[in-house]
């Protein structure tokens, strides 16, 4: 009798396999003899003796076996191979990575707060980014913006701090779904200090060097009354200039004209170059005996390396850019008798 293509599949052994249905089992004894007792579904009691078509089969107890019930008679079961394992890939996104607190910094009574929302495949623009700050890592105290956010850093001003205080802050945002995704534990000291005038604009590339005989200056504006206590200059160094040292002197004029040297130091501040970075770059900070400007008065910053030389000087770093166009840098090769200017611009934070 003929069958049809329909009726028969063959399987690798060669054995004929007419209509049938396949079920999944579970092994229970192995006999032994090639035969094996076998839980069919949901039965309740293992089929005992139940062949199977592998020549050489090789089922543990408890393995998943597929079974055919040959002409749909449950009676007349033959185990055929292992039962498809589907594996199911799971990808497994740790919620922490989504946001990362970066460090504080422009640290005074106040600070700017720094985190970074993480680029993670599958997840939408933030709803709100932020940080909890405060005391203890209880942090209490919250600073946020709303809107959608995408990968990337951010930054918020924390104000109306302590003094001499260490704050614990967290970065965090609510992601898509509206749940809040958390980064590390960070923490930072406040000091009394409150930056005042600045620039802070540096490329790296331009800076101006001074020595024993080689001094440079430039000039800012008092934007208020106030009293200063430390400025920072962005700086390195070449070879070992020894002490740096940064007096504050009287302005001729307004803007770009020389210091008066001869007018006295108003203050002054020293540290040692030596200890500077010799590549890149470094805001060194200055403490300074208080001195009280007076608004809108101009006055001229100025510094020498005490034992430097033509191999061992101290640079001030800054730009070219001149982003400030009534502040240039001027520099002095006879100790400030004669001083001649350039249009750039060079760093400084003014602290009071």
């Amino acid at each position: 009798m003929r069958k049809f293509a329909g009726d028969i599949n063959q399987n690798l052994l060669g054995n004929i396999k007419y209509r049938n249905n396949v079920v999944t089992g579970v092994v229970a004894v192995d006999n032994g003899n090639y035969t094996y007792d076998v839980y069919i579904s949901s039965s309740e009691e293992a089929y005992p003796n139940v062949p199977t078509t592998l020549r050489e089969p090789d089922f543990a107890v408890g393995d998943a076996v597929e079974i055919l019930i040959e002409y749909g008679n449950k009676e007349m079961p033959i185990i055929i191979g292992l039962a498809k394992k589907i594996v199911q890939e799971i990808e497994v996104i740790d919620i922490n990575t989504l946001v990362t607190t970066l460090d504080a910094y422009d640290i005074t009574t106040s600070a700017y707060l720094e985190g970074r929302i993480e680029e993670i495949d599958g997840y939408e623009n933030c709803l709100l980014r932020g940080f909890h700050y405060g005391l203890t890592t209880s942090y209490g105290l919250d600073i946020h913006e709303d809107g959608s956010y995408e990968a990337g850093s951010y930054s918020l001003e924390a104000v109306e701090l302590n003094a001499f205080t260490t704050y614990h802050f967290q970065a965090y945002v609510l992601d898509a779904d509206g749940d809040e995704q958390v980064g590390e534990d960070k923490s930072f000291i406040t000091s009394d200090y409150i930056l005042f005038e600045n620039q802070i604009i540096t490329d790296n590339e331009f800076m101006s060097n001074s020595s024993s005989t080689r001094l440079l200056a430039y000039f800012f504006q008092a934007e208020s009354n106030h009293t200063i206590v430390k400025i920072a200059l962005y700086m390195s160094r070449f070879g070992l200039p020894g002490n740096v040292t940064l007096k504050i002197y009287p302005n001729q004029g307004s803007g770009n004209f020389k210091p008066v040297i001869g007018g006295g130091v108003l203050t002054e501040g020293i540290t040692d170059g030596d200890t500077l970075v010799d590549s890149g770059g470094e805001w060194r900070e200055f403490e300074v005996t208080p001195y009280s400007l007076i608004n809108g008065t101009w006055y001229s910053i100025v510094i020498g390396a005490v034992g430097g030389n033509a191999s061992n000087y101290s640079n001030w770093l800054g730009t070219l850019e001149n982003v400030l166009p009534n502040q240039w840098r001027h520099s002095s090769n006879d100790l400030g008798v004669n001083w001649y200017s350039g249009q750039f611009d060079l760093t400084y934070k003014i602290y009071g």
